[in-house]
């Protein structure tokens, strides 16, 4: 494999025809293959790989590894990943999503940055379809009030706030240096990986331009919603709060006004948590010293919280 200057670590699993659209918008620029090495962790699929290997055989800086250990999962296979990646910069991507066009010229630009960190726009469609979704409305605003207004609050919210792996170029020292890896759980596995990460990291740069189209279909983790789901997710809720009010400074840990109110609200709508169950979440959350509800001048967004999780319950039960 030629020596490039970004890496890409994508998990698969059953979903070859997906990942095969995914390599084509990595390497649809021949100047990709000096420039990017990819590196695939096949999760045990079950179905048939031949197509992806046959793929993958004839393209140069790009390497299929299966997960041979005992665990499964995104956060064990983008483990194994990392272990396999050399190159200056990381870019972390899902199976089923894709880079949009230009991506060369867009990640040429920050190769001699001095940033630990660069952050991009992105998009999400509902997936096979052009149709938006609303996977990277979030991380969008993040950015985007980032870069109307570089202070140090909206710096904080930018980088420990944006939890998802995608979207962003990654000093691969960083990660390496510090020993950062993802959690080998079902879900949330990127949660704490983006916390440490943004607690390790000095320097930002941003970019407007749109990087990454994030897809959203009714059968993926981020839409299917179990009480399993939401214990885990719930356990790294608070440890995410524990490392960042034990591990950063305080004029950092202030502006993220961490809460739970949301949360809980989100695990009646959208998880069907009895009221004794939700009160037992409560005391949890509490114990481990989260507030309920956020300063006040943030209380009249609960309306929009409310909104927002009838709207995805309601996405949930018409698509099954």
């Amino acid at each position: 494999m030629i020596l490039a200057k970004v890496g890409v670590v994508i998990p698969h699993f059953n979903s070859v025809n997906a990942v095969i659209k995914l390599l084509d918008s990595i390497y649809n620029d021949n100047k990709a293959f000096n420039l990017i090495e990819t590196v695939v962790v096949d999760d045990k699929s079950t179905d048939d790989m031949h197509l992806l290997e046959e793929k993958i055989d004839d393209m140069e800086n790009v390497k299929l590894i299966f997960n041979s250990s005992y665990k499964k999962g995104a956060g064990v296979c983008r483990n194994i990943g990392l272990k396999n990646i050399q190159s200056k910069w990381l870019i972390f991507a899902d199976a089923d999503d894709y880079f949009e066009e230009n991506l060369i010229n867009k990640i040429l630009k920050f190769i001699d940055s001095k940033a630990d960190i660069i952050y991009f726009r992105c998009i999400s469609r509902m997936i096979g379809t052009s149709v938006i979704a609303n996977r990277h409305h979030y991380v969008n605003s993040l950015l985007e009030n980032y870069i109307k207004k570089p202070y140090s609050k909206n710096e904080s919210l930018l980088k420990y706030n944006w939890v998802v792996p995608w979207g962003r170029m990654i000093r691969t020292s960083i990660v390496k240096g510090n020993k950062i890896r993802f959690d080998e759980i079902r879900v949330s596995n990127d949660v704490m990986f983006s916390t440490k990460l943004a607690a390790h990291t000095k320097n930002i740069e941003t970019s407007p331009e749109i990087l990454y189209c994030v897809t959203k279909s009714s059968g993926s983790l981020t839409t299917t919603k179990n009480k399993e789901n939401y214990e885990i997710r719930s356990y790294v809720t608070i440890d995410r709060y524990l490392y960042l009010k034990n591990n950063i400074k305080a004029e950092e840990f202030k502006p993220l006004d961490i809460y739970f109110g949301k949360w809980l609200l989100e695990g009646i709508n959208l998880y069907d948590l009895s009221l004794k169950e939700g009160f037992q979440y409560f005391v949890l959350f509490k114990k481990n010293g989260i507030k309920f509800f956020p300063k006040l001048s943030k209380i009249f967004k609960l309306s929009r919280v409310v909104k927002e999780t009838i709207n995805e319950k309601n996405f949930k039960t018409n698509k099954g």
